[in-house]
């Protein structure tokens, strides 16, 4: 039988050994030269760091099926080679993120501080957290040294004042803090300890909690947000103005409303107590008109605001009276240049669609891109228009945003668009308009509101109509939204116009420029391009992809 010697089978084995390490030489510089060897580290770190099931921007809460996966990712990372290890060990942003539970171990945030920068920014998100107050604090007290720029703690009533309770810390770098309470009406810790151990806090969200009293000694908070408010009272709504009142120098207040059952009586709040000298964005969304109306009806907004965001989602119809309110209030601002109108489709809880009870509206100025007001509340249907051949598809709202009695918000308007089929009334208010130049709408058959107040025709349930109806009008967009309606719609648009320059007499009105049609399903015809081109200078005429 042959037989191999020992010294042979030694040799063997060194070779191959070196065949091995000769390899594995070989593979270094085969995947050197794949593209993801060649990102530089700090390239290499931040897709690291987008690969990370970060939490819900608005919320900023990780959900629990998202916290394993949190950790094995980073482990995943680490273990694919030395360079992908020591490239996200040396990346701080990687490990800024802490996030503590009741099963989150000490061995993790050791972990995790090590790995943090002396100067890297820290985030703490701690939810449900309970039976981890100590590893809490000891985070909280790190920002004696670190920077711990935003906090975000949720926890039992009790478990919050013990978190706070002798907290021997002083973070002077945070300026964020969200205090959440799973339960509604929770009592606050002491919000002069919250102070002292949060000097240099800007922005502060409370959640679920009752409203408190003492808000003016955090006298550094400029952005407040109060959410989860369930239940409120007459006694509730008062404390919150005397608390906006003392709050000093706030540029940001968002509330949010929930559950509220109770009756509020007109002017429990008097009117115009409170002028927001320093207000640049208000955000109040409620379940009750009548709370948006005592606030609104009780406060003042500065000229130079960015930001009007209210809704209200109940189907007490009382949209005149906040559309009065909204005038008063913004009374200091300078009435926007467009519109928008739409139809918002509330959700039930069983998340099933429901029919649109609710029109909202946006204000825009051209000048300022980023200045906004919104409203969204509910609107009567004007239930006189029956002569509707698409009634299953859209509904004739009457609009209170434009009564006559309140023309803040149309005093200065250039362009409007329309998403949904306003009343005959509401038409007639805008035709009236004498600086509209723009104007977007959908169309749906061939005898809407928008025709019949073109032509000037009469209507028996509101008999004054505009003599030039849209007297300054440069340009329409249409959009076609039903079947085949296109060449009719556009026929009867044309005549319309003819209509009213006939009525104006001649050289009273102004050509219109253009003439956008949108969602077409038929191919353009010689009499309609001709009828077209007799009232506009040039019309396009896009179809339906």
């Amino acid at each position: 039988m042959f037989t191999i010697t020992t010294e042979s089978q030694i040799d063997l084995d060194r070779e191959i050994a070196q065949l091995e390490q000769d390899l594995a030489s070989l593979k270094r510089r085969r995947n050197a030269l794949s593209p993801v060897s060649r990102l530089p580290p700090e390239i290499l770190a931040r897709i690291f760091f987008l690969t990370l099931p970060l939490p819900e921007l608005a919320e900023r809460i990780l959900l629990p099926e998202d916290e394993p996966r949190l950790a094995q990712t980073k482990g995943r990372l680490c273990a694919v080679s030395s360079r992908w290890r020591e490239t996200a060990l040396a990346a701080p942003e990687l490990w800024r993120d802490i996030h503590i539970r009741d099963r989150t171990k000490a061995q993790y945030l050791n972990f995790a501080l090590a790995n943090i920068g002396e100067k890297q920014a820290i985030n703490l998100d701690a939810y449900n957290i309970d039976e981890n107050i100590p590893e809490v604090r000891r985070i909280l007290e790190a920002g004696n040294t670190r920077v711990l720029k935003r906090v975000s703690l949720s926890a039992e009533e009790d478990a919050m004042h013990r978190i706070f309770q002798d907290l021997e810390a002083r973070s002077q770098g945070t300026e964020e803090l969200e205090l959440i309470s799973p339960r509604s009406h929770g009592r606050l810790p002491n919000l002069p300890l919250v102070a002292t151990v949060f000097p240099q806090l800007c922005k502060l969200c409370l959640v679920r909690w009752r409203i408190p009293s003492d808000l003016h000694q955090l006298s550094t908070v400029t952005h407040f947000a109060l959410k989860g408010l369930a239940g409120s009272t007459v006694e509730d709504l008062r404390k919150l103005l005397t608390l906006i009142k003392s709050a000093g120098r706030i540029g940001s207040l968002e509330l949010r409303f929930v559950k509220t059952t109770a009756i509020f009586p007109e002017n429990i709040l008097g009117t115009a107590q409170v002028e927001l000298h320093y207000l640049k964005r208000l955000k109040v969304h409620t379940d009750s008109t009548l709370i948006l109306l005592a606030l609104l009806k009780a406060i003042r907004l500065p000229a130079g605001i960015d930001l009007v965001d209210i809704a209200t989602f109940d189907r007490n119809e009382l949209s005149h009276q906040l559309t009065s309110a909204v005038n008063l209030a913004c009374s200091h601002i300078l009435p926007p240049d467009g519109v928008g109108l739409s139809k918002v489709i509330a959700v039930a809880p069983d998340g099933a669609k429901q029919m649109p009870h609710y029109v909202g509206f946006q204000g825009f100025w051209s000048a300022k891109p980023k200045q906004l007001l919104q409203a969204v509340m509910a609107v009567p249907k004007d239930n006189a228009i029956s002569s509707n051949p698409n009634s299953q598809f859209c509904q004739l709202y009457s609009l209170p945003f434009t009564s006559s009695a309140n023309p803040w918000l149309l005093s200065r308007l250039r362009d409007m668009s329309i998403g949904f089929q306003p009343s005959f009334t509401f038409w007639q208010i805008i035709a009236d308009i004498p600086t509209l130049r723009w104007l977007k709408l959908d169309a749906w058959h061939l005898d809407d509101c928008f025709l019949r107040i073109l032509r000037g025709d009469e209507d028996t349930h509101s008999p004054s109509v505009p003599r030039i109806p849209f007297p300054v009008l440069q340009s329409l967009e249409i959009s076609i939204f039903t079947p085949d309606l296109d060449i009719g719609y556009a026929r009867a648009l044309a005549h319309a116009l003819k209509r009213r320059t006939t009525g104006a007499g001649e050289g009273k009105l102004a050509p219109i420029r253009e003439i956008k049609f949108k969602l077409c399903t038929l191919q353009i015809d010689e009499e309609t391009d001709i009828l077209l081109l007799s009232v506009a200078l040039e019309y396009t005429w896009l179809m339906k992809e």
